[in-house]
Order: structure tokens, then sequence, then C-alpha cells
């Protein structure tokens, strides 16, 4: 282990001696501010061995911050502990203070806005510090809204912890918090910021560090920074196999049996469980919604079983919002009691209509569609055209009809039927038969000559027979 005596003989032995000071500082005190230089340098960067396991953080009622590790340095994550139904947010110490200053409530409920800061104050909240007596101040998290209730360890956080200082009274057994394989790399920062302090070359000295091979050695080691191996082999084995059923089967040259998982090839796509299959360690079946890799030989085991375990499971999304209306107006239903084709075997199958949708198999499988059919313009198929007296032919709409006239026969009397334009009863001249007529049907009589009987004559207008005057006769003779 690298301890704090060490890293001092090393800078002692880059300078060739002791470093030099200014009026007021003495050599342990410069020794110790170059070894901070180094170390809070070689801390600047992300390293692996920075991370902290998770830790947990308790909130006071009525304080606004809480306090962190003293060693905390970056917040990697922030996680409420399960069951006080809220979360945490990171975000920037301004922002914090918008919340507060603001009047609006909080932009979500059950939720914690936090930021790190370092306070400006001693613990009384109201003295500031002075940092040329007080120690830097450890960094806290800064909350919004403030706590009303105390939780212990109600936070676990994740952080990358910082450098510690030294001072030149620590102890030179003390070792210095770095893996190993940093060692090397915090030595050569600190014999750059020492021989900087001299000659006032510390970009070039840390430049050719970051880009030289103590450091890449120090990065691959740490997994910050990954070896390149150069270029694949074409024929390099992969670790994943697909064997074909032609292949697996014996079709195409192969034996029939399926070889077991290997180091090299240790996962196999089986497609559908089958249970007259043998199963080797690495094979994958589905089964519904979800994929299987057998951890044991099996034969006829159904998942799930001991013999299996759930590599993949399909999940349901959250539903969509919902689409627009649809259907299809104005359908003649005519259209919609047609025949579909079947798959396979050609065999139709008619799609019926109901009041609201279309039902019906094709291929062998139901099809259902929702349709919405209107009345409006189409003519009602059940009404019928009734020929009535005299006329032949009508019937319902479900076609054009024609009416036609139904003449009788020629001079053949009938009360139902039409008599044609040539009948022969149109056109037949006929002697009047003898008749008698009233009195009132005769309107005049003109009577030149009646010999000694009385001249009668009667009058339309009166309605009645009257006298005729012998003067009024035409020839003026008498009676």
């Amino acid at each position: 282990m690298l301890t704090y005596g060490g890293l001092k003989q090393h800078i002692v032995l880059a300078l060739g001696g002791q470093p030099s000071v200014v009026s007021g500082v003495t050599r342990d005190q410069r020794i110790a501010e170059i070894i901070n230089q180094a170390g809070n340098y070689l801390f600047s960067k992300p390293w692996k061995f920075r991370e902290r396991t998770a830790r947990p953080v308790s909130l006071i009622a009525n304080q606004n911050w809480a306090s962190l590790p003293g060693d905390a340095e970056e917040i990697l994550s922030l996680v409420c502990k399960a069951g006080l139904g809220w979360r945490v947010e990171l975000t920037s110490p301004e922002q914090i203070e918008l919340f507060r200053n603001s009047t609006e409530p909080a932009l979500l409920d059950s939720v914690f806005y936090a930021a790190m800061t370092r306070p400006w104050a001693k613990s009384d909240g109201t003295t500031p510090l002075d940092h040329a007596t007080d120690p830097m101040p450890a960094v806290r998290l800064d909350l919004y809204p403030t706590p009303k209730t105390t939780t212990s360890d109600s936070i676990i956080i994740r952080y990358r912890s910082g450098w510690v200082g030294l001072t030149e009274s620590t102890s030179a057994d003390y070792n210095i918090p770095v893996p190993a394989y940093v060692e090397s790399l915090l030595i050569a920062y600190a014999r750059a910021f020492a021989l900087a302090y001299e000659d006032e070359g510390l970009s070039a000295r840390l430049i050719e560090i970051d880009n030289g091979p103590v450091y890449n050695a120090a990065a691959i080691k740490d997994g910050i920074q990954q070896r390149d191996y150069g270029r694949l082999l074409p024929n390099r084995v992969s670790p994943f196999r697909r064997e074909s059923e032609a292949i697996s089967t014996g079709i195409i040259g192969g034996s029939g049996v399926l070889t077991p998982a290997t180091a090299s090839s240790n996962i196999r796509w089986r497609g559908p469980w089958n249970g007259t299959d043998q199963y080797a360690v690495g094979d994958v079946v589905s089964i519904g919604t979800r994929i299987y890799i057998a951890v044991t030989e099996n034969s006829n085991v159904s998942p799930p079983a001991s013999q299996w375990e759930v590599m993949l499971e399909a999940q349901t999304g959250p539903a969509g919002p919902t689409g627009p209306s649809g259907g299809i107006d104005d359908v003649e239903a005519a259209s919609l009691l047609g025949r579909a084709s079947g798959a396979g075997n050609g065999a139709a199958q008619e799609i019926k209509l109901s009041s609201s949708f279309v039902w019906g198999t094709v291929g062998g499988k139901p099809q259902l569609g929702i349709v919405t059919v209107s009345d409006a313009g189409k003519v009602n198929t059940s009404t019928q055209v009734n020929s009535g007296l005299g006329l032949t032919g009508g019937g319902d709409l479900s076609t054009s009809r024609t009416l036609f006239v139904d003449f009788a026969a020629s001079g053949v009397s009938s009360n139902t039927k039409a008599v044609r334009a040539d009948d022969s009863r149109l056109s037949d001249a006929r002697t009047p038969l003898t008749h008698v007529h009233t009195f009132s049907d005769i309107s005049s009589v003109a009577i030149t000559s009646v010999g000694d009987k009385e001249l009668l004559q009667y009058s339309a207008s009166s309605s009645k027979w009257i006298n005729v005057p012998q003067t009024d006769l035409v020839d003026g003779g008498n009676f």
C-alpha cells in the first residue's frame, strides 16, 4: 500500500531535495499541498473505484436539507426507500431556489427535488464561514419541499467519493485511499505538481501523463477504458448458434441429432416447444407469450417447470388514445352479401350482414367488421307494384318491373279487361228498336196540319203542353 510517508519521499526524490517554500509555509505543509493537488486531479476523473455502494440518508422534520456522507463528491442516483410513496428528482441549486421563492405549488405531487450544495454559513445557519479558520464544509442535499416528518434512512444514495485532504500532521503510516493499480499514476501526478512548483511546466507534464502508458494501464484495470483487441477474425466462433430444422433433422447432411450446448455455442433456438423433442441445456423454445431456456436436459417436460427458466415474456403496453369513430356509410346491402374465397382449398364462405356488423368465415377463420349501412336514397325491395283492373305485370322492387294492358278478346264482354280499339262492336251500325218516351223527354212538337183535331204543343220553358192557336199554323188552314 502507498503510504503518506512513501509519497512524500517520491516528491523529495523528484526534486532532488526538499521543495522550496515561501515565507510562513513549512516544507511539510508544502509537501501536503502538492499531494492534495495531485490527489484532487486524480479524483477529477470518473474512476470506478470512486463509486460507493448504496448508503442511506435520513430526513429531519422542518429541515430543508439532509446530511450526505463526508466523502460524497458526485451523486450518481437517489432512490426513495420502498413504501414511502414518493420519489426524488435531482435538479440544480438554482431550480431549488426558484421553487422555494415561488408562490406556485410543486410541479409534481409526491416528489422531492434535490440538489447537492455546500453551505455558506456555520451550523447556526447565520454566521458566514471563515475559510481561513474553518475547514471546508461538507456537502449536503438541499430539498424542496421541506420534509414535515423525520424519516430514518429514507433516501438511498449512490455517489462518487472525493479526495480526502491531508495535512502536515497526517501520520506517515496513513494509507492513501486508492487501489494498487492507481498508485503509480498518483505518484506521477505528485512528481508533476512538485516539479511544476519549481519551473511552471505543469500543463505539459499532465498532458504527457494522461496520454502515456501509466494512465492507460490504470484506466484499463479500472474499467473506464477498454483495451483495443483489433479486428475480429472472420472465423471467430459466435457464442450464439441457431441450427436450422433441415440440418438438425438430417435432411441436409445432418445426423439428425442435436448437439448439446458448449462453452462456445451455448444458446440454440428450437422454435415452439414440442413434447416429442429431446432438449439439451441452452435450448430455447417458445410457448404462448413466453420464451424459455432449458437449464437441464429434458424430454416431454412442458414449461413452466424446474427444467426451464423464463428467458423473455411479452408484456402488454399501456392503452393508446381512442381513435376516431369509423364506419362505412351508404353501403348497399347487396355488396355485403358476396362471397370470399377461402384460403388453401378454395372453398367459398358466405359473408352475412347483420344489423350493425358483417360477419362470416374466410379460410376457416372468423372475420368480423363493424359497418354503418344508410337507407337514405335506397329502394325498399319489399315494396310491391300491383297491376290492378285491366293491367298485368308488377311485383316487388328487387328488379325492374313492367305493366301491360290486359285486353279482352274481340266481341267478348268483360268487366275486368280492356276493349281493344279494333273491337267489332265499336263499328257495328244497328237499327234502333221500338221504344217509348215519356212526355218529359220531348222538348218541342211542331205540327203543320192536324186535320180537325186540337193542336197541342209542349212548352219547354213551362214544361207543359199548350194549345196552339189556329192563326199560328204555318199554312193558315182550318182544323
